[in-house]
């Protein structure tokens, strides 16, 4: 996931969880924080000074660490979305619906389907994406017990998908 894909992203899902999209002046926050720039800097680029940057940055922050359920700021923003796009291969949840990418025998074909969630046919789908996700981390060397941190699920579920 490059950076435009992540901030794409983000805005969705603010606004999902919201109603309204990222300001301009979050969006460079954010961009800048995936460039690794300094507040200050994103301030001068946009007219306002460090501290009121560093303000929305910070309630930036906090609702995007309320949202995922996990402590995030300027540090550990980019490799969190970075394994978002690892663990989300294919899955992306928005309102009611599902959009589910997978491809059929590991070929480079893909689809894109909208599942209710609960389905049959979306549960499927989703273990499918699932076990391609499991066998990609397994490829690049990561451990079980790595996968099974990286996924959040216990050992003996991660054994599912490997059989």
């Amino acid at each position: 996931m490059n950076i435009s894909e992540m901030l794409e992203f983000i805005d969705e899902v603010i606004e999902e969880k919201t109603g309204k999209p990222l300001t301009d002046l979050q969006v460079s926050i954010l961009e800048g924080t995936l460039k690794g720039e300094k507040y200050s800097d994103i301030g001068d680029k946009n007219g306002f000074t460090e501290g009121h940057v560093r303000d929305v940055g910070y309630e930036l922050l906090q609702l995007l660490s309320s949202i995922f359920d996990k402590p995030l700021n300027k540090r550990n923003l980019k490799k969190f979305l970075q394994n978002q796009s690892i663990i989300n291969n294919g899955v992306v949840k928005f309102g009611k619906k599902t959009k589910i990418t997978y491809s059929y025998n590991d070929n480079k074909s893909s689809e894109v389907k909208e599942f209710e969630p609960r389905t049959k046919e979306y549960q499927q789908a989703e273990y499918l994406v699932q076990v391609k996700t499991v066998k990609k981390l397994k490829k690049k060397g990561l451990s079980d017990a790595e996968i099974a941190e990286i996924l959040d699920i216990n050992l003996e579920e991660l054994t599912y998908y490997l059989d």
